[in-house]
């Protein structure tokens, strides 16, 4: 498809991949650094990485979230993520994918205070 629309030339292009190396540090990490408070939303999508940011968040920091939505890529993640939400505080709701063609879910969760 994307052949047709941009031509086989650009199509091509545009689906060329290159690795690159990047430093990796914890949402926990990352929070202290900046001296971060509170934080309002927290949207994550990471391609499958979802419990490694997840397992990130240390303990202490978890209550300061109020809001968090996680793309989840398949069923297990999607239930990992619910779990792991709902075991921190986390009233959870879950869109089970049917606004995806892909079946990616979205994974709600909302702080009980």
């Amino acid at each position: 498809v994307m052949d047709q629309i941009f031509g086989k030339a650009t199509a091509d292009f545009l689906y060329q991949s290159e690795t690159r190396t990047a430093p990796l540090r914890t949402l926990s990490s990352f929070i202290r650094e900046q001296e971060i408070t509170s934080v309002d939303y927290l949207k994550i999508d990471v391609e499958g990485g979802e419990m490694s940011v997840l397992n990130g968040i240390e303990e202490m920091h978890w209550s300061m979230i109020r809001q968090i939505a996680v793309e989840a890529h398949t069923s297990q993640l999607r239930d990992q993520v619910s779990e792991t939400l709902a075991q921190h505080g986390f009233e959870v709701i879950t869109d089970l994918g049917v606004s995806s063609p892909m079946g990616v879910s979205l994974v709600y969760g909302k702080q009980r205070r």
